[in-house]
């Protein structure tokens, strides 16, 4: 079943900085925690090179964080040590800045430890001063019991162009 996805105009920006903001929980709850194991930002679609990793140079940031929940462990590259934030009304966010702004057709989601914590209804967003904020993504309706949710071409454009060459934006 395809998510509900609400695709935005700045979809094929670069940006230097990533920010997911969770507006309600799965059961539809506007407060509580908020967590993830893994937030991937891709190139392509097709791509396995995930530019949100802390290896490649990215800072994950987030509003709150619970303990020892750091930010950093979303982008570690190791599912098993999650982020989670401190329990508050939502929206509330974490975000990833990129050593340079690129522009993303693909998004991972990975939520498996705590299921309420997962993002219900959430936005993806794009900026590049971290200060002014364009929406990429809406997506509503994510089933918690999945473990990935991916948003790409269909909200993110064809990462192809017509000839079947790779596109570079």
């Amino acid at each position: 079943m395809a998510l509900p996805i609400i695709p935005a105009p700045a979809a094929l920006v670069a940006y230097k900085f990533y920010r997911i903001v969770k507006y309600k929980s799965p059961d539809g709850s506007l407060s509580g925690y908020f967590s993830l194991d893994t937030f991937g930002i891709f190139e392509t679609v097709e791509s396995t090179t995930d530019l949100a990793l802390a290896s490649g140079g990215a800072i994950a940031t987030a509003e709150t964080t619970n303990g020892p929940y750091h930010a950093n462990y979303a982008i570690d590259g190791d599912a098993s040590t999650p982020w989670g934030s401190t329990f508050k009304a939502f929206p509330t966010w974490f975000q990833v800045e990129l050593p340079s702004a690129r522009v993303a057709r693909k998004f991972t989601v990975s939520h498996t430890q705590w299921a309420n914590e997962a993002p219900g209804e959430f936005g993806i967003y794009g900026s590049n001063d971290g200060t002014t904020w364009n929406m990429v993504a809406y997506v509503f309706g994510w089933d918690s019991t999945k473990s990935t949710c991916i948003a790409d071409q269909i909200i993110r454009g064809r990462s192809l162009c017509a000839d079947g060459r790779p596109c570079s934006r």
